[in-house]
């Protein structure tokens, strides 16, 4: 039976050690809302609560079906990556920044966006095209904040940035890319609107600090210098006799 928006069943009969399947033919409606870019759906037996499917592991019944794109939809793929996970204070880390256009038309003034984060002290960066880009600057210093205003589809920008860890930084490091496109692009591969993101987690190294001997020790140390002192010079005089 199908009623607002449910399909149910009943007087069902499951075996024991059975299994029962039931078929569902769906229709997609026609234009997909502005939007939405995945369709969900859930199944449970009537009277329970119905599962999370939110969680990770997702539930295994759940499910959802990614809706692409209309076409002639800009989609703008960033990727981040750091050459380490683990950082110490007054040296560098080097980020590389990689934004795609993989979709199938060109986005139109798209903001790229890499911001100094809590922690580093400097950026030094430079950038590479491929696909029929150009880069607005070869290479710069500080913060990344590059307008491009015309990101073609298939083309490829990389950003390669040496940044330099500040002499008392936090324990985490969060460095976060964004690119913002100026027209109805969407983001890859999740198909959700802008900015599109992409963040590097590093964690500082622990510094192994020289620990005092405790006055305590020391007083036991120079105690059993001066008992063998003693026993020396008792078998030393001994010897002499």
């Amino acid at each position: 039976m199908f009623a607002a928006g449910v399909v149910s069943w009943s007087g069902l009969t499951v075996p024991a050690n059975g299994t029962l399947t039931l078929t569902v033919v769906v229709r997609v409606v026609d234009p997909v809302p502005p939007g939405v870019t995945r369709i969900g759906n859930v199944a449970y037996e009537t009277g329970t609560t119905p599962p999370d499917c939110a969680a990770t592991p997702r539930p295994a019944n759940c499910t959802s079906i990614e809706v692409p794109p209309p076409a002639g939809t800009p989609q703008l793929l960033i990727t981040k990556t750091a050459n380490t996970a683990t950082l110490r204070p007054g040296e560098t880390v080097v980020y590389t920044v990689t934004i795609r256009n993989v979709g199938d038309a060109d986005a139109i003034d798209a903001l790229i966006s890499d911001p100094i984060p809590a922690g580093i002290d400097a950026f030094a960066w430079t950038c590479a095209a491929s696909g029929g880009i150009a880069c607005p600057n070869a290479r710069g210093s500080g913060a990344v904040a590059e307008t491009v205003a015309t990101f073609p589809a298939g083309a490829t920008l990389v950003y390669t940035v040496t940044a330099t860890l500040a002499a008392d930084p936090p324990e985490t490091v969060v460095n976060t890319a964004t690119v913002t496109p100026g027209d109805l692009a969407t983001c890859a591969p999740s198909g959700t609107q802008p900015p599109c993101a992409a963040t590097v987690i590093g964690r500082l190294t622990p510094t192994q600090t020289p620990q005092p001997v405790p006055a305590a020790h020391t007083w036991a140390q120079l105690l059993i210098a001066l008992s063998l002192f003693g026993l020396a010079w008792r078998s030393w005089r001994r010897a002499g006799r």
